[in-house]
């Protein structure tokens, strides 16, 4: 038996969760302590800008309020926000 999400739970499937737009996986990770300012590998894109960038405001709201860095960047010195805009999601923008 798994006594805690994040013995089996892997950074790619939060990863994954986030760009599938998993609410319930991002928010059990979260609730076993996981970090809400993980970022992915490859681009070093946090979970925020993840969500941001594919317009998903609840899992952005999410991870907000579990102390997600808003003004993180990727490895290329985007910030969030300026991610959420290039995309067309005014909507995170203006959270």
């Amino acid at each position: 038996m798994v006594e805690s999400l994040n013995e089996w739970l892997q950074p790619n499937d939060v990863i994954n969760a986030v760009n599938t737009n998993n609410v319930s996986i991002v928010l059990e990770y979260l609730k076993q302590d996981g970090a809400p300012n993980l970022k992915e590998k490859e681009m070093e894109t946090p979970l925020i800008m993840l969500a941001a960038s594919k317009g998903f405001t609840t899992i952005v709201r999410i991870l907000m309020n579990a102390g997600a860095d808003i003004n993180a960047k990727n490895a290329v010195g985007w910030p969030v926000l300026i991610e959420a805009s290039a995309h067309g999601h005014t909507e995170i923008v203006q959270m």
